[in-house]
């Protein structure tokens, strides 16, 4: 089978204006189009289902699945992940291109978030948070930074939460949450082992489990009771992780003020005690 990719760039200078605007958008969010439908396409590259259909044709593809199954094995391969160059990696950049694709990367991801949050499993995060006796949460490395930042806006509001870096504490953590309690568990891959036996832990014990992690099949999200997601945004391999991260912490703060929203007057009186503590 051929690469889609190739077949993308030897077509593309033919291609009618509404099925360039395709190709043009799955050649550069490759990894986000393979969890896409067809009209999640049609709509973030601006244009239509049947455009799509025709770039298909055009392309000679059988059809749209055929399409994603063809980029999957672009992205997913080891060639395609060997040889795919980050752009902030180029040496051939100046500092000032670096530091536009930098900001451009935080930009459309946060877009990416916007057209495809799910805002039931918002309202269900908020929920389950919002009742429970106990919380702890749970990330390791660059994940690490989203869970204290969750911690600290749930202990702002005054919610019983704990969080701990150290990862041998974290998983005697799990250990001791049960009926009524709620783990929330933030891995960008979803497939971060140790990670996954603390959430299976306090699934044993009865506790709920929130997972924030990247959108489509991971075996983090698939155990959950409340599934958070955000856009597939980066390689696994890139430094930083920023885009992710971006949008996890966004993730948080709609969570965050959605839990303000529920509840204004009692958070009001403790971002008002928590802020003044502070500042004495």
């Amino acid at each position: 089978m051929d690469s889609l990719t190739f077949l993308i760039k030897s077509h593309i200078s033919m291609l009618p204006e509404s099925e360039r605007k395709i190709a043009d958008y799955i050649l550069k969010k490759r990894r986000q189009v393979v969890y896409m439908n067809i009209i999640e396409l049609a709509e973030r590259s601006k244009s239509s289902q049947s455009a799509v259909v025709r770039l298909c044709k055009s392309l000679g593809v059988p059809g749209f699945q055929e399409l994603k199954i063809m980029l999957a094995r672009d992205v997913f391969s080891d060639n395609s992940e060997g040889t795919e160059i980050v752009e902030d990696q180029n040496p051939h950049l100046q500092s000032l291109e670096i530091i536009d694709n930098v900001i451009k990367s935080l930009f459309e991801s946060i877009e990416d978030l916007h057209t495809s949050i799910d805002i039931t499993m918002l309202e269900s995060a908020a929920s389950l948070i919002e009742n429970a006796v106990y919380i702890h949460l749970f990330g390791l490395g660059t994940s690490s930074i989203v869970a204290l930042d969750f911690y600290h806006k749930l202990n702002r509001l005054g919610y019983r939460c704990s969080y701990i870096q150290d990862l041998h504490l974290q998983l005697s953590a799990s250990c001791a949450l049960g009926v009524g309690t709620v783990g929330i568990f933030v891995s960008y891959s979803g497939e971060t082992k140790e990670i996954i036996r603390a959430a299976r832990q306090v699934l044993s014990g009865g506790g709920k489990i929130i997972s924030l992690t990247k959108k489509g099949v991971n075996s983090l999200s698939n155990i959950a009771d409340v599934r958070l997601t955000v856009p597939v945004s980066e390689s696994m391999m890139r430094q930083g992780a920023s885009s992710s991260r971006i949008a996890q912490l966004a993730i948080v703060d709609m969570i965050f003020s959605l839990l303000v929203n529920r509840n204004q007057e009692n958070s009001a009186i403790m971002l008002e005690k928590t802020l003044q503590i502070t500042k004495a």
